[in-house]
Formats: C-alpha cells, sequence, structure tokens
C-alpha cells in the first residue's frame, strides 16, 4: 500500500543528486512535495540547497512554515527520525543566518544547540569560532597544538594553506596513495592556475556548501586523478566571500554545478610552431640541402 504522506524510494533518488546537481535537485523536491507537501522531514534538505545557490528569501519563507506546521501537528514524522529532523532544521537555520550575515543571531543559535547537534559538533564549533573572530570577541591564538583547519580559521595563511594542499600533488604523493587520493596531474602548472584562482574569487559561482564556507568548481581538462580515474574538474574551498584558502584538490563532478572553464590555459601552453618560409617549403618538398652558414 502506498504511504499518503512520504516515499523514501524517491527521496533516495532526489538525495542522490545533492552534491552534483543542486539546480536540479531543487526542482526534483519541488515535484515532490506537489504529492507529499506533509512529508516535512525533507524540507531541511530542501532549504539547504536554496541556501546553497543563494535563494535565502525563499528558504527563511520555508523554514518558517515547515518550523510552524511541524510544531503544530508533528504526527507526520515518526518519533524515530524526529531528532534528525530537529536538528537538520537548526542547522538549515544557522546555515541561513550566517550566509545573510546575521552573525550575532548566528552564533547564539549554534551555542544553543551544540550538544544536541552533536553529529555536527566540529563543524559548528569551527562556526563559532569563525563568528567570534568576525565579531571580534575571540581571545584564541594560532598554536601548534590547533589542527590546521582551526589556525586557519584564527589567522589565515597563505603559505600554510599550499603547505596543506601538498597531499593532492603528484610530486609528494606515494604509488601507494596514488591510487587512494585525489591528486593533481603531474603537468598540472599548480602556481599559474592559483595565480588566476586569486583573481577570479570571489565569484558569482560559489556555492555555499559547508556551514561557512563557499565551494567554487573550475574545468581544466586532464587537472587531476580521482582514485586513480582521470577527471577534468577541480575544486577551490574558502572561507566565505573571502580569497582565505582552505584546500584544493581535482573532483569527479559533472557540469551541472557552476563552474568556471580555465582549458584557455591550456591552450597558452602550447608550444608555438615557427612557420617556414615558401623558399624552405620549395627546398625540403625537393630535397634541396642549403647550407646556411
Amino acid at each position: 500500500m502506498k504511504n499518503l504522506y512520504f516515499d523514501m524510494d524517491k527521496i533516495s533518488k532526489i538525495l542522490a543528486h545533492y552534491d552534483t546537481d543542486p539546480y536540479g535537485t531543487i526542482i526534483r523536491f519541488e515535484q515532490y512535495f506537489e504529492e507529499y507537501p506533509k512529508d516535512y522531514s525533507v524540507y531541511p534538505y530542501y532549504c539547504s540547497e536554496l541556501i546553497k545557490i543563494g535563494e535565502y528569501e525563499k528558504a527563511e519563507k520555508m523554514l518558517d512554515k515547515v518550523d510552524k506546521e511541524y510544531k503544530e501537528d508533528p504526527k507526520y514524522i515518526s518519533l524515530d527520525k524526529r531528532k534528525i529532523f530537529e536538528a537538520n532544521l537548526i542547522l538549515s537555520k544557522i546555515k541561513l543566518l550566517f550566509y545573510t550575515y546575521r552573525y550575532s543571531k548566528c552564533l547564539h543559535l549554534a551555542k544553543k544547540h551544540l550538544v544536541f547537534l552533536q553529529n555536527h559538533q566540529i563543524s559548528v564549533n569551527r562556526l563559532t569560532i569563525y563568528l567570534e573572530k568576525k565579531l571580534g570577541i575571540t581571545k584564541l591564538k594560532r598554536s601548534d597544538n590547533y589542527q590546521y583547519s582551526y589556525n586557519q580559521i584564527i589567522e589565515y595563511s597563505e603559505k600554510e594553506f599550499l603547505e596543506h594542499i601538498k597531499k593532492h600533488q603528484y610530486e609528494y604523493v606515494s604509488e601507494e596513495e596514488f591510487l587512494e587520493q585525489k591528486v593533481f596531474a603531474k603537468d598540472f602548472k599548480l602556481d599559474k592556475v592559483f595565480e588566476v584562482i586569486k583573481k577570479d574569487i570571489p565569484n558569482g559561482n560559489r556555492l555555499n556548501n559547508g556551514l561557512f564556507d563557499n565551494t567554487y568548481y573550475y574545468k581544466y581538462d586532464g587537472c587531476g586523478t580521482v582514485l586513480g580515474k582521470k577527471v577534468d574538474y577541480f575544486l577551490v574551498l574558502t572561507h566565505n566571500n573571502s580569497q582565505e584558502f582552505i584546500t584544493m584538490y581535482p573532483c569527479d563532478i559533472g557540469p551541472k554545478v557552476p563552474y568556471t572553464d580555465l582549458n584557455y590555459l591550456l591552450l597558452e601552453e602550447k608550444p608555438k610552431t615557427l612557420k617556414k618560409s615558401r623558399i624552405d617549403r620549395f627546398n625540403e618538398k625537393y630535397g634541396i640541402n642549403v647550407d646556411k652558414k
């Protein structure tokens, strides 16, 4: 018998495209809601996708609507799924507050639910440190005891970023690691590409994938490998709307995400061939050997 309120098979198929096709995923969600408008458990994922592409007003209206309707009539979410739903709803609210620059409210909500969001504590904790820095109330300083990501939040260093991404560069990866990691090609001109990226970022192609960061995708044919498979795209992760770079590596993703095409750099690298004169072509055709000394 068909369930009146949800369809797990359809949800699974929609979520399969969650990371690779944000615009298509939003359309699929909206089609799903026409058939199952009371499936509240899915709305936070939908709102997160809206925030990802910058549809903040639409996401806020939906979050308010779902929050109100769920509280008035929570029976459509089973008890075992309620905690997951509420956590996802809170995360979407936190994400919306951050990307709409309501930092004080965002920090308050994140700290209030830090324990409840136990499966997301690392991300939320990093967010609170980032917000405290933005609000000028942090007391933290860089330390060798902190992980790379925390130090980059406290005080960004481009040198540290370049050191961090060595694990994705061909010359620093062992044969065993090569088939298990995301590695840039041997001839990938990292210095030249990074110089272009620094001038390009931030731009309108960014996606708000995380709680306080942006993902940028670039097309560069043969830029690297993912688990030994050759790929034509790589991604760059930065702190929101900034040139504070977090990481960068090849990715196995298609053209359904917004991206910037850098293949013109490959054309610039092709060696220029000297054009032969008419006399040289004539001598070559008839085998005439001319001593040019």
